[in-house]
């Protein structure tokens, strides 16, 4: 790990909005930040749309959850709520966009990069699913300059918000569902509906957070754990061997 075989952080963690990294994945990166992986989270926008918080709050919220996971880093490329573009091979509206996504990556030299699965309900996780599969992409083009040099991760997974698609693989956070849940509710603007103020589908009683709990319990289900995560590979793993049988033989 580290700047001596190339690279920076283990994990860089890409979210359209502040809140979603977590709703999508905060208990594997509880996990990775328990085993002491260097972990990073990059919000691309303020959620300023968002019906609760304004930007500073959702700031401040978003510095608290990335404490309760063992975050190393968190940054905010402050790119619009609701603005999100991409396309034109990183020319034209979007290129500066794309530019900006490519820069933290090139400057946190990641190992593995995680971002939203492209098929969601909100425009905004979807055109970030984009826009950042352009910037991994052009992140490792020894053409395309920046102040860094390029870099290319050594892996990209999928993470999902507001479904539960047919994963590649799954993560065991039992251990961490409840670091995963604090974190969560650090986002009282988000999950706590005031006295008088409106209920949408973030602070309903059996909104957001509530599928979110049941989804993880579904695919923790189909390993026989309390509570997984699920990712997406556009490409199948690569083993060794049969899982279960990696290694020599204990017999003979």
């Amino acid at each position: 790990m580290g700047e001596r075989d190339g690279y920076g952080f283990d994990l860089l963690a890409f979210g359209p909005h502040p809140d979603d990294v977590e709703l999508g994945m905060g208990g594997t990166i509880a996990l990775h930040a328990a085993r002491g992986h260097r972990v990073a989270i990059c919000d691309l926008t303020a959620g300023e749309f968002g019906t609760g918080g304004d930007r500073r709050t959702r700031a401040r919220e978003a510095e608290e959850a990335a404490r309760i996971l063992g975050v190393g880093l968190r940054v905010n490329l402050g790119l619009p709520d609701r603005g999100l573009v991409y396309g034109a091979g990183g020319r034209g509206a979007g290129g500066e966009q794309v530019r900006r996504a490519v820069e933290v990556i090139r400057r946190l030299r990641p190992r593995v990069v995680a971002l939203p699965w492209g098929d969601d309900r909100h425009p905004d996780h979807v055109a970030a699913h984009h826009l950042l599969r352009e910037a991994v992409f052009t992140a490792a083009l020894a053409k395309y300059e920046t102040a860094e040099p390029p870099h290319r991760p050594q892996q990209m997974v999928f993470y999902f918000l507001n479904d539960a698609p047919e994963p590649s693989f799954l993560v065991d956070i039992s251990v961490f569902w409840q670091k995963k849940s604090e974190s969560l509710f650090a986002y009282r603007s988000q999950f706590e509906r005031t006295p008088g103020g409106p209920e949408t589908p973030l602070n309903a009683p059996h909104g957001l957070l509530y599928r979110i709990e049941s989804r993880d319990r579904y695919y923790g289900s189909l390993i026989g754990v309390g509570y997984a995560e699920g990712f997406r590979l556009r490409q199948p793993p690569v083993l060794d061997g049969l899982p279960g049988l990696h290694g020599p033989s204990g017999q003979g």
